[in-house]
């Protein structure tokens, strides 16, 4: 294992615990919390400094494989020399980023905005230089733009991406995902019987972005003073923008989903087991594996004391156990009517749930508005599209259990 391997490795461990202590809310935020918190922050910002010097002094990986092109090679050298802070304090100080950052985003295509703003790789808010050319491409539809790579990874605690939902980037101009609505008749045919031919049909669904935009407070001095923000900076962005963009993907998950009217009887350890059991129907999920939820807290609490006889998992462990994923989300309804919904998809098909995401972030500056304070306002705006479901309500379900 290479030098940058092993950092990248325990840079992963530190955000897992940040993310865990992010989490946590009132005596779970001990004193001895707090400390493990700022040591964790002082060290991630040290093996991100060792981190990139690795990356530099290793072997190129380029004489290493053949499968990179030169351009590939380039823009992620390019990644290595830049990071957030060089866009973002463009934008507190209105001006434009230059050197490895203003080469990097043209390489991705993307237009600079001069002093009225800044437009951010989203590629950037993954503070760890190379990581995105390094990860598969997924196939997708012509753009106008560089091709299509999964983010996913820079919104990484959202719901969503817990459903299987994919977020891939988006050069300029429109998303339009191919699709086939009528396939050709395929038959059993006798020697030197003609096969049946008939023309397939294929549409375009084609997606225009929508926005989300959130805002954060910074200080110059705070730029000169601390520049190492990475991993704070991005923090601040994924959550302005990614919160908003979770919420607005599950909600679109909800209208998608055929509604469920409220069990009848309350939930048993029995009829939740069979309730899972039942989405099982071998086209869009052949198992447990193939089925992800996420439900509200006040069902994983009944879920958690419901055990079968004579039984040491509850509910909760066996979903938990069996699912691809199964967890507790603030963005599901809350309790009406002594019941609540959750919300299943079911992955099997290979046909992915997408919300394309285009692939900068626009940052626009407000030096005015608290000039006395001493900040400058920046407005972080991303562009997405409609959540795209292949299968509809075959792929997006609805659960309703009665909890009293």
């Amino acid at each position: 294992m290479t030098a940058s391997q092993k950092l990248t490795i325990r840079a992963s461990e530190i955000r897992m615990r940040l993310n865990e202590i992010a989490g946590m809310e009132g005596d779970a935020l001990t004193d001895e919390v707090r400390a493990e918190e700022t040591r964790l922050q002082t060290e991630y910002r040290d093996t991100e400094t060792r981190l990139r010097a690795a990356v530099a002094a290793e072997p190129d990986p380029d004489e290493r494989t053949t499968t990179e092109d030169s351009e590939t090679r380039e823009r992620r050298a390019l990644r290595a020399k830049c990071g957030i802070a060089d866009y973002v304090r463009a934008a507190v100080q209105g001006t434009v980023p230059e050197g490895a950052a203003a080469e990097y985003r043209d390489s991705l295509d993307i237009p600079a905005r001069g002093a009225q703003g800044v437009n951010l790789p989203l590629a950037v808010l993954d503070t760890l230089p190379g990581a995105v050319e390094t990860r598969a491409v997924t196939a997708g539809p012509a753009t106008d733009g560089p091709p299509e790579a999964p983010i996913g990874f820079v919104f990484q605690r959202m719901a969503a991406t817990s459903l299987g939902v994919m977020f891939p980037s988006h050069g300029p101009g429109q998303a339009q995902i191919p699709r086939v609505t009528a396939a050709p008749p395929a038959d059993t045919l006798a020697k030197d019987a003609d096969a049946p031919s008939t023309a397939a049909t294929i549409t375009l669904d084609t997606r225009s972005p929508e926005r989300v935009s959130g805002q954060f407070e910074i200080r110059v001095e705070d730029l000169a003073v601390y520049p190492p923000l990475e991993m704070t900076l991005a923090e601040e962005i994924r959550k302005s923008v990614g919160n908003e963009l979770d919420g607005e993907v599950i909600n679109d998950l909800f209208n998608v989903a055929a509604d469920v009217s409220a069990a009848s009887a309350v939930e048993t350890y029995a009829t939740g087991r069979a309730r899972f059991a039942g989405l099982v129907e071998g086209t869009h999920a052949y198992g447990y594996g193939d089925i992800r939820a996420i439900i509200g807290s006040s069902t994983f609490a009944l879920y958690d004391g419901l055990y079968q006889a004579n039984g040491d998992m509850s509910l909760a462990d066996v979903l938990m156990a069996k699912l691809a994923s199964f967890r507790v989300s603030n963005r599901v309804p809350a309790v009406g009517s002594n019941a609540q919904k959750g919300l299943v998809t079911r992955m099997a098909s290979g046909d992915p749930i997408r919300v394309y995401v285009w692939n900068a972030i626009e940052m626009l500056r407000d030096p005015f508005l608290n000039a006395k304070k001493g900040q400058v306002i920046v407005t972080a705006t991303a562009l997405y599209s409609p959540v795209h479901v292949p299968h509809g309500t075959s792929q997006v379900v609805e659960v309703h259990p009665k909890l009293s």
